[in-house]
């Protein structure tokens, strides 16, 4: 499977997970969009900052020294705050005139111009910019009725379909880093929540199991689909969004499932900088396994000793607000 498409699978996973985390924990607080944004924030931001710190006293200024002070500070503010990193993909920049300029397709940029993801501390950060982008309107959307959902789905689809047709928008870094082109498929998971919380029903855990497994199957096989790249991109999309509901019902009290996610954001921001630092100090055979090893250490610590205790600060900040508005409910009612 492409790496785009995984990406994109990403997202419908996480618009089922933002829609169920909103409607069940937030949605009845008192100020329950403003503690949704808090603690999203909270939620991406420590473990972020301390890896962004890191990789720039490592390489970062290193790779910043050619700017002058004012792109060096847009450019950190960007990584320190983790807003705006998407739109890095989408600029060029030339360090003989210093001049920033949009690109439609940074891969074809000369030799004196230098893609601007590359001054990120951490580039993989793109994908945390789209996300940021969904924290933003999720609110405002979770809760809407189905129909205007697919409306906006399609409305994203054909804004798609018509960039790509009418002005060849339909490469990298369009296909899957331009947010409005992608809130579609963060509403396919949206729609896939609400199926499950609505289902009077549940399956069982072998169906959930079973729906895992074919969907691994699809991700094994998905070069070998004889139909065309855009009818497979969308036909795993849309069985992702069938099958969450089904695989979430199956894994959602197992703690391997659990553990397994408590580090998949610390492996995903501190990756490259291991893969960075200590590659070129090993070689052989064994070169892989202790990059992966490297990096797997790395998420552990950053997952004890940033990211649970980050989690109890937010578990406390949601019960002081839900504590307040209750206060507030009784002091109205007396």
């Amino acid at each position: 499977m492409y790496g785009d498409v995984a990406v994109q699978g990403f997202y419908v996973v996480s618009g089922f997970y933002i829609a169920m985390v909103f409607s069940e924990k937030y949605a009845h607080l008192r100020h329950g969009i403003a503690v949704f944004w808090v603690n999203r924030y909270l939620r991406l931001a420590p473990a972020y900052v301390i890896v962004s710190v890191i990789a720039y006293l490592a390489i970062g200024r290193f790779a910043l020294g050619g700017l002058d002070m004012g792109d060096r500070a847009l450019i950190l503010l960007s990584q320190f705050t983790m807003i705006g990193q998407d739109i890095f993909m989408f600029l060029g920049f030339e360090p003989g005139s210093g001049r920033w300029f949009l690109t439609p397709d940074f891969h074809a940029l000369t030799p004196a111009q230098i893609p601007a993801y590359r001054m990120m501390m951490i580039p993989q950060g793109w994908s945390i910019g789209v996300e940021l982008w969904f924290y933003a309107l999720a609110p405002f959307l979770v809760l809407r009725r189905t129909g205007t959902l697919v409306t906006i789905i399609a409305a994203a689809l054909l804004l798609r379909l018509a960039a790509g047709s009418a002005l060849g928008l339909d490469g990298d870094p369009w296909n899957y880093r331009f947010f409005p082109f992608e809130l579609g498929t963060f509403l396919l998971g949206v729609l896939s929540y609400r199926a499950w919380r609505e289902r009077p029903e549940r399956g069982s855990s072998t169906t959930g199991f079973s729906a895992l497994a074919g969907l691994l199957l699809l991700i094994v096989f998905y070069h070998y689909l004889p139909v065309g790249a855009f009818e497979k991109r969308w036909l795993f999309l849309l069985l992702m969004a069938f099958s969450l509901p089904r695989i979430f019902e199956a894994t959602r009290h197992s703690r391997l499932d659990r553990r397994i996610g408590d580090l998949s954001y610390p492996l995903y921001i501190v990756h490259l900088l291991c893969f960075t630092l200590l590659g070129p100090l090993l070689a052989g055979p064994w070169q892989v396994p202790l990059l992966i090893a490297s990096a797997l250490a790395c998420s552990i610590i950053l997952a004890a000793a940033v990211e649970r205790p980050g989690e109890r600060l937010r578990y406390a900040l949601t019960k002081s607000w839900s504590g307040l508005r209750s206060q507030a409910w009784r002091s109205a009612a007396a």
